[in-house]
């Protein structure tokens, strides 16, 4: 994802809408910011909690997810006059995307490992 002329960072995962923010270029870059942007840290827990939160914002990304594996915690940010705001659960524990409605994730379960909020059943 290129988000500047120095500035390619490496997200795990991305949802973006064609045609909004995000292009993507003829070395097959995406070029713009995309709506929602997720990293799952575990050693570089730092970097994305910083350096890349940051890069994220200047951007324009809507919305940035960080689950930091190690430390059990689980960040969902709205972007919000220029700044991320912390999306807080609701009594379920559940947070829901502004940006792509019916997108939520049950944090409690995700973090005691239950994979059924991340992939489908089998």
């Amino acid at each position: 994802m290129r988000l500047g002329p120095e500035d390619e960072p490496q997200p795990d995962a991305t949802l973006w809408r064609e045609g909004d923010q995000v292009r993507i270029d003829a070395e097959g870059f995406f070029v713009g910011a995309a709506e929602l942007v997720a990293e799952v840290a575990a050693s570089t827990a730092s970097i994305a909690m910083h350096r890349k939160k940051e890069s994220y914002r200047r951007a324009g990304v809507q919305e940035y997810i960080v689950w930091l594996t190690v430390e059990g915690r689980f960040h969902w940010y709205r972007l919000r006059n220029g700044e991320y705001v912390e999306l807080e659960a609701d009594a379920t524990g559940t947070i829901q995307s502004e940006v792509f409605p019916g997108l939520r994730m049950n944090v409690p379960r995700l973090l005691a490992g239950d994979r059924t909020v991340v992939l489908p059943a089998t």
